[in-house]
Parts: structure tokens; C-alpha cells; sequence
């Protein structure tokens, strides 16, 4: 089946392919967490993006997240991740994050 990612969901793995190939740790630490406000009230983009990526199984939360629904500090990086941080592909994808 295809998979397809939005234009955040990309960004979001560009900056975690970043690190990984940077350091090739698979526990990359997250900066803090902004909250938006749409419709007035606030949503964290971050935490959504990221709750969308472990969904896809690019990522896993830390244990504390998932016990006390805190934004996440961290996430650990999957195999699906690292294979595409490793592809041709993820290239193409910094790219187009960059335009």
C-alpha cells in the first residue's frame, strides 16, 4: 500500500533524519513543545505530527509519555525510520522539505 505523508509529517522526519545521521543515535531528544491556537484554542502541532508518525510506525514514545500523557522529550526511532533515513529517498525528501 502507498503511504502518504504531508508536507509537517516530512518535516518532522527530516529533522529526525537529521540527527540520527548526524550522531546515529536512535533516541533523538525533542525540543519544547509551541502550542498553536486554531479555532481558538490550543493544539499542539508538534505532539499531533508526532502521534501521527507512531501511528505509521516510524516512532515510540518514551514509557513516561505514555504513562503520564506529558508532550513527549523524546522518541526512539523504529526500523522503518532508519531504513528511509539510509534510502535514496530520503534525499528527494529533504529536498522538497527545503522548497
Amino acid at each position: 500500500m502507498q503511504e502518504y505523508l504531508n508536507k509537517k509529517e516530512k518535516e518532522m522526519l527530516v529533522f529526525l533524519g537529521e540527527k540520527y545521521l548526524k550522531y546515529y543515535e536512535t533516541q533523538i531528544d525533542l525540543p519544547d513543545h509551541d502550542f498553536d491556537v486554531f479555532e481558538r484554542r490550543p493544539i499542539d502541532l508538534v505532539q499531533n505530527i508526532l502521534d501521527g508518525l507512531e501511528i505509521r510506525d516510524y516512532i515510540s514514545f518514551g514509557r513516561l509519555y505514555v504513562e503520564r500523557g506529558e508532550p513527549a522529550r523524546f522518541v526512539y526511532l523504529k526500523e522503518k525510520a532508519l531504513n528511509l533515513f539510509n534510502s535514496e529517498e530520503f534525499a528527494k525528501m529533504k529536498e522538497e522539505a527545503e522548497k
